[in-house]
């Protein structure tokens, strides 16, 4: 959509074009010089201005009904209001706000700072009912501009306008406050805030070194929103601001359910609106209600906490105490169960892991990452307690400032953390873990490096085209992967960056991706590198990575020719352990059933696949590698030939026998 001529006729068609129309605001969000001209007029409209065509006044609201439609459901439309500081414009227009104003620019302004906070702060999160996917490519941004919206600055600007009783403006602060107070430190923001008026007051009453920053709770937003109750059509808004607030805050909670000289308690007028005929009202006065119910409990024993003198000797035990419970439950599912679901212990973990001595953080992190190798505690205990995430905090805290061992064992969480079966996979995904973790790839240590490919090899299990190419551009695009496969000189790091690009390939569109990202050449050189090298576990990984590429039909006459996979890929069916041998009958049967041709059957013949599967099939014989750590290397490359042995696998025994029936008889078979 491109909008030639900018006035006030083209603004009402411009807005009645928006409303509801998602393709219309993507559209209109690629305008940028529109969408700068749109925030441009909110405070000088003079330039748009035509004869006989409205007030400045007009073109101003009109103006602000558009940006208000198109802040919701599309976050490039946002990521273009943001760049150009459409919430600060908004702030700076109400701060010039004068008595003579009509209401309904005073409505259409506010309503406008109302959507674009909401939007922001739903781009921020956390939700506030549900799940839902957040537009990660501009938290960062949404989280700054939301961070400026609760500084005092600006709450000198908006929240007197909960007093305005000539416009709607009072509802739509409300509004605004239900919808955008989304975290503690906002909370006790506008909690806090008094008008400039009071806080000079105060300030001049005191002695200039009894002059303290506003650490108190004044609760003049409360009291005036508790005021708003008795307005007819703002008792909605007004319940979910002070549900917002009431979140988790005593004091707050406390104000409203006690008297006062000069106030009636809100609690029994809000539980009386739990009886509304009004469905919508009726839910707000609810949750507002439990809110401030909730937060008004007392709990029933002290929160779990430590002497700050706690003698140095104590803090060994604890951390004794802490290492031999991460070190027997590391292996055992109901050693795991009993710690967290009997014992109870997981408060005293988690208050341990900002415990002053290093040892007791570091023992503590030891014992979530052995609580999180079971599904059962990361699906409900470790999420209930909100201790995953705690261990994610330190992770983005301590980069760069904690104890390098303490991050080691952090990363040993997270990597459990990012599973496929962790309910904490996507909030951590919206939390930025990736970054994080990149952040952890790119330090000295070869410990954490290698967790971090590690975790994000976890991470990409399972995962979508979307997740993947994040890892992908994240790590450094194509070319640095390209580096971490060919990075022979620490197997640790090759292994994982195999396993990531095996877990990339894991279906068709991922192996193409592969094929389109590495190119081909690149890719399959990296393949015969690592099939002929001497750590098994490298070697693994590139065949289980082979295996998956071959699934790709479109390719797999590229790793029919290639002059070296098929030879490895014979050498890796005779002279490897068991858990190579079977991803490479698998990749063999794919190879064959897929090019069932005489071409196939030739590249194979000439590498001697065929007679290699034959012994297989006939005389029952293959490697010498069925068990790990024997006297020999499990994949030997010294020596003038082969050693076989006999093939005890029966999945190896049967898809050998399978791609050997595809090879000789290829075209008289049936695929079903």
């Amino acid at each position: 959509m491109t909008i030639k001529t900018f006035n006030l006729k083209t603004l009402k068609q411009v807005k009645n074009s928006v409303i509801g129309n998602p393709t219309a605001k993507l559209s209109l969000a690629q305008d940028d010089a529109f969408i700068r001209q749109l925030v441009d007029c909110i405070n000088n409209p003079l330039p748009y201005l035509e004869v006989s065509q409205g007030s400045g006044d007009d073109i101003r609201i009109e103006a602000a009904h558009v940006i208000a439609s198109i802040s919701y459901g599309s976050s490039d439309a946002l990521r273009s209001l943001l760049s150009v500081n459409a919430l600060r414009s908004f702030i700076y227009a109400i701060s010039l706000f004068q008595p003579t104003d009509p209401p309904a620019l005073r409505s259409a302004l506010t309503r406008a700072l109302r959507a674009l906070a909401a939007a922001i702060a739903d781009a921020v999160g956390p939700e506030q009912w549900g799940l839902r996917t957040r537009p990660s490519e501009i938290r960062d941004e949404c989280s700054v501009a939301l961070d400026s919206l609760f500084e005092v600055e600006a709450l000198d600007i908006y929240l007197p306008l909960l007093e305005d009783v000539t416009s709607q403006a009072s509802g739509l602060i409300a509004q605004l406050l239900g919808a955008a107070l989304r975290s503690e430190p906002h909370r006790v923001a506008v909690t806090n805030w008094q008008p400039p008026v009071e806080r000079n007051k105060e300030v001049k009453g005191k002695r200039g070194w009894e002059r303290t920053e506003l650490g108190f709770v004044s609760c003049w937003t409360v009291r005036h929103l508790v005021a708003l109750l008795h307005k007819k059509d703002i008792k909605e808004a007004a319940l979910s601001a002070l549900a917002s607030l009431a979140k988790d805050d005593k004091d707050v909670a406390g104000k409203m359910s006690a008297e006062s000289p000069d106030q009636r308690a809100a609690l029994p007028l809000i539980l009386s609106l739990c009886k509304s005929r009004n469905v919508e009202l009726q839910l707000a006065a609810c949750l507002c209600a439990a809110n401030v119910i909730r937060a008004c409990i007392t709990p029933t024993e002290p929160p779990n906490t430590w002497d700050e003198d706690e003698p140095e000797s104590i803090s060994f035990l604890r951390e004794a105490a802490f290492t031999a419970i991460a070190a027997i439950a590391l292996f055992e599912n109901d050693t795991r169960c009993e710690i967290t679901d009997n014992l109870h212990l997981i408060p005293y973990i988690q208050i341990s892991l900002s415990h002053r001595h290093v040892g007791v953080r570091y023992a503590a992190c030891q014992c979530v990452r052995s609580l999180s190798r079971a599904v059962a505690v990361v699906r409900t205990n470790i999420v209930d307690t909100g201790l995953g995430m705690s261990v994610f905090q330190m992770l983005v805290n301590g980069i760069g400032k904690e104890d390098r061992r303490v991050m080691l064992a952090v990363s040993y969480v997270m990597c459990n953390l990012v599973n496929d079966f962790s309910p904490l996979r996507q909030v951590l995904l919206e939390q930025g873990v990736i970054s994080k973790l990149i952040q952890l790839l790119h330090s000295d240590d070869p410990g954490l490096r290698l967790n971090a490919l590690w975790a994000l090899k976890n991470l990409l299990f399972k995962s979508n085209t979307d997740v993947k190419q994040q890892v992908i551009v994240a790590i450094g695009g194509w070319t640095e992967v390209a580096s971490l496969l060919n990075l022979d000189t620490e197997p640790g790091l090759q292994e994982q960056a195999f396993h990531i690009v095996r877990h990339v390939a894991d279906c068709q569109e991922g192996a193409e991706m592969v094929f389109e990202g590495l190119g081909d050449q690149v890719i399959l050189g990296s393949l015969s590198n690592a099939l002929e090298s001497e750590d098994e576990d490298v070697v693994h990984q590139a065949v289980c990575l082979l295996g998956n590429l071959a699934n790709s039909y479109n390719h797999q006459h590229l790793i029919l020719s290639h002059p070296r996979i098929l030879a490895s890929l014979r050498t890796c069916l005779i002279d490897a352990k068991v858990q190579v041998r079977r991803p490479a009958a698998a990749c063999i049967l794919e190879l064959a059933r897929g090019s069932p041709g005489p071409h196939s059957r030739k590249e194979m013949h000439d590498a001697g696949i065929d007679s290699t599967l034959r012994h297989i099939c006939d005389s029952g014989y293959a490697g010498t590698g069925g068990s790990f750590g024997g006297a020999g290397s499990p994949i030997a490359r010294t020596g003038s030939g082969f050693q076989m042995g006999m093939e005890d696998d029966t999945e190896v025994k049967e898809k050998a026998r399978e791609a050997l029936q595809w090879l000789e008889r290829g075209s008289d078979m049936v695929m079903f």
